[in-house]
């Protein structure tokens, strides 16, 4: 089964973080990302100043989107599925775009990673290597 990454999963390997190694081995063996989830990477590297759609383009040019890391989108009834979560999970502190989490991997029957919580388990930071974003 696949693991389903949230936000904080993806930067934490995008940028060298804690439980970067982790999420390089769900990555490896097909993890998938909601599009709620790739937005809200996005808008975090936006946010940091980087334009989204070069960000997207050398993402998919390193070939983590849309090679080894799936995007899967979300359709209405995931949106209703995920809203209901929304008052179950406030109380631990999930963003917004985490409950697309558990949305997409109950869709494809795959178990859910978030930085924080399942994936950000790893002890050690990444090291070396290309970085995915190309700095």
């Amino acid at each position: 089964m696949s693991d389903t990454l949230d936000a904080s999963a993806l930067l934490a390997y995008l940028h060298g973080e804690a439980g970067a190694e982790r999420v390089a081995e769900a990555i490896a063996e097909g993890a998938i990302i909601s599009s709620a989830n790739l937005a809200e990477v996005l808008t975090k590297r936006a946010d940091a100043g980087d334009h989204p759609a070069a960000v997207a383009a050398r993402l998919v040019e390193n070939g983590l989107l849309g090679g080894a890391l799936a995007v899967v989108d979300l359709n209405f009834d995931d949106a209703v599925e995920i809203a209901k979560l929304r008052g179950s999970i406030r109380s631990v502190g999930l963003s917004l775009g985490d409950p697309g989490v558990p949305g997409a991997g109950e869709a494809l029957r795959g178990p859910c990673a978030d930085g924080g919580r399942g994936v950000g388990q790893a002890r050690h930071r990444s090291e070396g290597g290309d970085h995915p974003l190309g700095h």
